[in-house]
């Protein structure tokens, strides 16, 4: 499904800027909004494999809000040099971020908003190897699932627990 800005408080519930005012592209399927406030400066569940340009939204003193846009294939880079993800040992399926790692991609002009995020998604589908490899981690991980859910469901009616 595509993601509207209308749907944009279901990706983060806790942002607290207007939806209409994130109306960034017609189709929000090449990005991932993110937000993060004082004293919290982590984006959780980054999600590089899905090769996806990453939206941020931070505001730490409550008043000036700051945007931040980075590239998918930046967001590949910068979760790169995890050794594990979060709640997973693949960093690429789910990982954190942190604000204070993302200043050159900040937006200070937000009526610049939509013209940097199309940018980015611009910038980032010149990367055409490095999307495919992220699509063929993604094939890769979905049928590690798929494989481990029948193994352990073999092993668990072999004992009579499922």
């Amino acid at each position: 499904m595509a993601v509207t800005p209308r749907h944009a408080s279901s990706i983060s519930p806790e942002l607290s800027v207007p939806p209409e005012r994130l109306a960034v592209t017609q189709s929000w399927t090449a990005t991932s909004l993110r937000s993060s406030g004082p004293p919290k400066t982590t984006l959780n569940q980054v999600r590089a494999v899905k090769y996806i340009v990453l939206i941020a939204y931070y505001c730490p003193d409550g008043i000036s809000p700051c945007w931040y846009v980075v590239p998918a294939h930046r967001v590949v880079a910068l979760v790169a040099r995890k050794t594990r993800g979060q709640h997973t040992e693949n960093p690429f399926e789910s990982a954190t971020l942190n604000i204070r790692d993302l200043a050159d991609y900040r937006v200070d002009d937000e009526t610049q908003l939509r013209t940097q995020v199309l940018a980015a998604v611009h910038d980032s589908a010149r990367y055409t190897d490095l999307q495919a490899e992220m699509a063929r981690i993604l094939r890769e991980s979905r049928s590690l699932a798929s494989d481990s859910r029948e193994r352990v469901s073999v092993v668990l009616h072999r004992h009579g627990l499922a």
